[in-house]
């Protein structure tokens, strides 16, 4: 099926509301700053491999307030900020990642990522080796939920969303 929205658009559309939520390879924190400003999860960890990418991410973070309604603050969930490869999260943190968000890397690093994460939920696009990442994640137990193709800036993208 194919949609009219923007890549990010489509993957912010299938996060699930989750305790722990992961934003693997978080590139310029704007999956990050859905998920705080949509308040879909308690924790949210913001990583990437590259420091100049992350300090985006936590300067964008940094930015905004949550308000309601009537202009009173709303708590935001605690934020980790993590400067590693993605397969690394789980070494620096003690906590069971509830869903992951993974995105714009090829598909045997998406792969490798979630063999050491191992969500309940994912939402993934992988840039290549989409059939091989359908594949082993049915292998790993995980059913595909969403399996969406868009189109955005003439560029085909995959974007799925899992669960176990």
């Amino acid at each position: 099926m194919y949609k009219l929205q923007t890549r990010l658009q489509t993957i912010c559309s299938l996060i699930p509301k989750a305790c722990v939520i992961a934003d693997v390879g978080t590139d310029h924190g704007l999956v990050s700053e859905f998920i705080v400003r949509n308040k879909l999860c308690d924790t949210l960890i913001v990583n990437d491999i590259s420091k100049q990418s992350l300090q985006k991410a936590i300067d964008r973070l940094g930015k905004f307030e949550i308000n309601n309604n009537v202009g009173v603050n709303i708590a935001r969930p605690q934020i980790m900020f993590i400067n590693c490869c993605g397969s690394e999260i789980t070494a620096k943190i003690n906590l069971k990642i509830d869903c992951a968000v993974i995105a714009g890397m090829g598909g045997k690093e998406i792969l490798k990522i979630m063999n050491s994460l191992m969500p309940k939920q994912a939402v993934l696009s992988p840039q290549k080796n989409v059939d091989v990442v359908r594949s082993e994640l049915i292998a790993m137990g995980y059913e595909i939920v969403e399996d969406l193709e868009i189109i955005d800036k003439k560029k085909r993208y995959s974007i799925m969303l899992i669960r176990n």
